[in-house]
């Protein structure tokens, strides 16, 4: 029983993350608890689901996007921990960022999403992005 809950909080998150790839906000917000927090650890906090899904709707607009590829993806219980790169893209850029990622999952829903990232590895990304925007070479690929 524990295992298949465990797996089912897994493929959730696999789910959510891949929705705000996907630009499918309703299924996002769909697996996001009332009172969720969203929390870039040490930079933002955010409490509310309609809140955290208004600031990604944003990416609506045809020049931004959001892409994940996941490296580890464990639960234990409601717990449910992942590695994995995010890029954000604006036009031609595209930024990729190291992430490790905390959720909670309750009753099929997230009540809890931090994220960890090193903030100078990020600003390395965003430098390379913006010279790969330039000189397309130097863009990475996943």
């Amino acid at each position: 029983m524990t295992e298949r809950v465990t797996h089912l909080n897994t493929a959730i998150v696999e789910k959510f993350l891949y929705a705000l790839r996907d630009k499918d906000f309703d299924t996002m917000e769909s697996l996001m608890a009332d009172d969720m927090v969203y929390e870039n650890y040490g930079y933002t906090r955010m409490r509310g689901a309609r809140r955290i899904a208004k600031v990604f709707r944003a990416m609506e607009r045809p020049s931004m996007g959001f892409d994940v590829k996941f490296h580890r993806n464990v639960a234990e219980g409601d717990n449910v921990l992942n590695e994995r790169t995010d890029v954000i893209s604006v036009g031609r850029v595209r930024v990729f960022i190291g992430v490790c990622g905390v959720f909670e999952v309750r009753d099929g829903r997230i009540v809890l999403w931090r994220d960890y990232f090193d903030l100078f590895d990020s600003l390395k990304g965003i430098a390379r992005a913006l010279a790969g925007a330039v000189v397309p070479t130097v863009n990475r690929k996943f």
